[in-house]
C-alpha cells in the first residue's frame, strides 16, 4: 500500500502542469499582497509591495516594501531572470525565488519556503 501511495504521488506530481514561461517584461511594474512568515509560535503576516522598475541584460531589478516587518522593511534587490520569473540568495545566503501565474506572483525565500508572500499586479 505504501509503494502504492508513493508511485500515485510520484505520478501525478509528474502530470501537474509545469508553470508557463513569462515573457520577461511582464514582470516590469507593482505587485501588492501579503506575505507569510512561519513562525515556532504560529504565523505573522502583513501586507507586502515589490516594485519591479526594469528587467534588463538577464536580471531583474526591484524594491520590496513590507509593512510589519521590523527587519529591512524596504530592500533594493537585482535577481536573475528565469522562464517563469525571477530568482536570487538574499543577503544572508537563503534562496528567494520569484513564480508569476497569470496576474499573480509567488515569492518564497528562506530555508524550505520559510517567508512566502503572493501579490497580484496593479
Amino acid at each position: 500500500m505504501f509503494k502504492l501511495l508513493i508511485v500515485s504521488t510520484i505520478l501525478l506530481s509528474l502530470m501537474a502542469p509545469a508553470a508557463a514561461q513569462i515573457e520577461p517584461q511582464a514582470l516590469v511594474g507593482v505587485w501588492e499582497g501579503q506575505w507569510s512568515i512561519r513562525e515556532q509560535r504560529g504565523m505573522k503576516s502583513g501586507p507586502v509591495t515589490i516594485t519591479i522598475s526594469k528587467v534588463e541584460n538577464g536580471k531583474v531589478y526591484g524594491k520590496t516594501e513590507s509593512a510589519g516587518s521590523q527587519e529591512n522593511p524596504t530592500i533594493i534587490w537585482v535577481a536573475d531572470v528565469t522562464p517563469t520569473g525571477f530568482s536570487s540568495v538574499s543577503k544572508d545566503g537563503n534562496p528567494v525565488t520569484g513564480t508569476v501565474d497569470g496576474t499573480k506572483l509567488t515569492v518564497m525565500s528562506g530555508r524550505g519556503g520559510r517567508v512566502t508572500s503572493v501579490l497580484q499586479k496593479k
